[in-house]
């Protein structure tokens, strides 16, 4: 935050300002008046630290000095480096209004937060850097980024994406929200109309009529083995 002093008056050269501000990331910038001189730090060149009571300030250099020290002789004044400066926090907090970051009071200056209907999922706003880049649409689900999460928890995966590639009916490594939405049904012994209809367009397809499909399916002519697995993936 930002800490101010004055003391004094300007009119007997009595007058004295302080102006400190501390930053998160340990850097700070530090300027004092007073009749002798002004003290002030170097752009980007201090850092802050508490040392048994003491706010100490540093240079975030050790080869350079921090601060420049500009003593008035006369009409002229004469520069002097400085390494470091030391405060009393007690003082500081005693003498020193304080003026929190904007930032505490309001994070996001401006931002107005939209709806859930107007947000990707009713969480991520549309415009928010992390759908940048994407390479896939938001909706969608990569295959090796589900098997990447899986592996990552510790779980067995081989079974989990052989069904994961059924539900990909495109066969673009990605799975939409409405063919995981499938998966609610999965396993039960009732299948959707629309999954009847697309297993009885395919067998049609293959064998020229369901009589005809079955009966292959039954002796095993059109493959055996093979040939149930291909319907039950179709049923999945």
């Amino acid at each position: 935050g930002y800490y101010v002093h004055e003391s004094g008056s300007r009119s007997d050269f009595t007058f004295c300002r302080i102006e400190l501000t501390l930053d998160a990331d340990g850097s700070c910038r530090y300027s004092e008046f007073a009749p002798a001189g002004r003290l002030r730090s170097l752009p980007d060149g201090a850092v802050w630290r508490f040392v048994q009571g003491m706010l100490v300030l540093d240079s975030s250099r050790p080869e350079s000095p921090g601060f420049v020290f500009y003593e008035s002789r006369g009409h002229k004044s004469v520069q002097h480096p400085v390494s470091s400066v030391e405060l009393s926090v007690r003082l500081v907090l005693q003498k020193c209004t304080h003026r929190p970051f904007p930032q505490r009071e309001a994070p996001f200056p401006g931002h107005a937060p939209k709806d859930a209907d107007q947000l990707v999922f009713g969480t991520v706003d549309p415009h928010s850097p992390v759908l940048l880049g994407m390479k896939c649409r938001p909706d969608r689900l990569p295959l090796h980024a589900f098997q990447d999460a899986l592996r990552r928890h510790g779980l067995p995966c081989d079974e989990i994406l052989s069904d994961f590639r059924f539900l990909d009916r495109d066969g673009d490594g990605q799975v939409s929200t409405a063919d995981l939405g499938r998966l609610e049904g999965y396993g039960s012994p009732a299948a959707a109309p629309e999954v009847l209809h697309e297993l009885r367009e395919a067998l049609v397809g293959r064998f020229g009529s369901v009589a005809a499909a079955f009966e292959a399916l039954k002796s095993g002519a059109a493959g055996g083995r093979g040939a149930r697995r291909w319907a039950r993936s179709r049923l999945r």
